[in-house]
This record gives C-alpha cells, sequence and structure tokens, in this order.
C-alpha cells in the first residue's frame, strides 16, 4: 500500500510538471513585428539667396525717437523651395526670441497696422526689450513652376484657407500659395517669391542708450507637407 501511495504521488508530481511548463509555453509562442515609417510627395527644400541674415549696420541714436517706435527701412531677399516631384507644401514661423517683442499693440510694419501676433522679437539690452520685427512672403510675387499663383493662410493647420497678405504670424498658421481665384494649395516643384523683413526700434525713453544695443532677432521658418 505504501508502494501505491508513492507511486500515485509521483504522477501528481509529473503531471503538475508537465502542465507547469505546458503553461508556461503558452505565454512565450508570439511575439510581434512593427514596421513603420512615413512616404512625403517628394523632398523639398527652402533656401533664402541672402542666407536667412538681413543686417541693418549701424545705427545712430540721432535716427531713432525718443517719444514713438522708429521704423527702419524694408530689407529684401529671394526665396525658393524646391522639390524632388510637385508637392503641396506651406511655411510655418516660430518666434526664437520670444518674450522680446517691444510693443504692446500694433505696428506699422510695411505699410499696413501689423498685430502683436506678427511681431518677433528683437532680443533685449539692458533688461530692456530692443523692439520687434516682422516679415512677409511678398503677395503677388510667388510663383509655382513658373505660373503666378495667390497667397493663401489656415490657422487651421491646412483644414481651411483663406486670402492672405503673405505677413508671417507666430501663432502657427500655415503659409502656402494657390492657382490664381482659388483657395486650395498647389501642387509644385519649384516655387519661387519674394521674403521682406521690417524692424522697428522702440522709442529710446524706454531704452538705455548709454550702451551699446545689438538687434538679435531670430526665427525660425519650418517647411511643412499638406
Amino acid at each position: 500500500m505504501k508502494v501505491i501511495n508513492m507511486t500515485n504521488k509521483m504522477s501528481g508530481l509529473v503531471t503538475a510538471g508537465l502542465l507547469a511548463m505546458c503553461s508556461t509555453s503558452a505565454f512565450a509562442d508570439s511575439f510581434d513585428i512593427k514596421v513603420t515609417g512615413k512616404i512625403k510627395p517628394g523632398a523639398c527644400t527652402p533656401t533664402l539667396a541672402g542666407g536667412g541674415t538681413f543686417d541693418y549696420g549701424l545705427i545712430g541714436a540721432a535716427e531713432l525717437s525718443p517719444t514713438e517706435p522708429t521704423l527702419l527701412a524694408v530689407r529684401s531677399d529671394s526665396i525658393t523651395i524646391t522639390c524632388d516631384a510637385a508637392a503641396r507644401v506651406a511655411l510655418t514661423a516660430q518666434d526664437n526670441r520670444a518674450g522680446t517683442g517691444a510693443f504692446s499693440g500694433s505696428i506699422n510694419f510695411f505699410g499696413t497696422s501689423n498685430s502683436t501676433g506678427t511681431q518677433f522679437g528683437l532680443g533685449t539690452a539692458g533688461g530692456k526689450n530692443i523692439g520687434a520685427f516682422a516679415f512677409r512672403f511678398r503677395k503677388n510675387t510667388f510663383q509655382a513652376d513658373g505660373v503666378a499663383v495667390d497667397s493663401i493662410f489656415s490657422k487651421t493647420s491646412g483644414t481651411t484657407w483663406v486670402a492672405s497678405n503673405g505677413i508671417a504670424d507666430k501663432t502657427g498658421g500655415y503659409e502656402s500659395w494657390a492657382t490664381k481665384g482659388q483657395l486650395v494649395p498647389i501642387a509644385a516643384k519649384v516655387f519661387t517669391g519674394t521674403l521682406d523683413v521690417q524692424a522697428a526700434i522702440d522709442k529710446t525713453s524706454n531704452l538705455d542708450m548709454s550702451q551699446e544695443i545689438n538687434l538679435d532677432g531670430l526665427a525660425t521658418v519650418s517647411l511643412v507637407y499638406l
């Protein structure tokens, strides 16, 4: 009887061991393979003929107003976007000197009133905000594959579009181009046009004019595939 009992115990142990082995195998008999990537309609490269630096050189203190902002001259450069294949693209801007814009209201950049959403900071000097600058993709200068196009703008990441005055904003808006009379981004291999920059210096009564002041505006323009 003792032998029989021992046999039953051994049988139970073997069975339990087999069940444990089967159970472990059930959790390790598969694995996942994940494949990701993105196909772009055609890689595009934006370039400025002058390299992107707009230098106002030496500005005399006597040229600046003590009672109101001083608008400096407009500086211009040629912009080209070249794509490997026809693509719909847009440009969006970011202020890398955020918080240093000197103005709380509109400034007449390019001869038209511009809200603070289009004003990019010029940096600080002596703890004071120096001023601001604006830039625009000048409307009526752009072509897509050599054909004149209209400027269009989107505040909805490309979902809806309206006619644009070309002035860049720093709130995430998209600037693009469309067939004349339309509001749908056009696909092209080469986009060309003119980019204008204009800076404004705050009234000198708000600045420390006892030291040299260096303009230090910086914005990043990024290309977006639509």
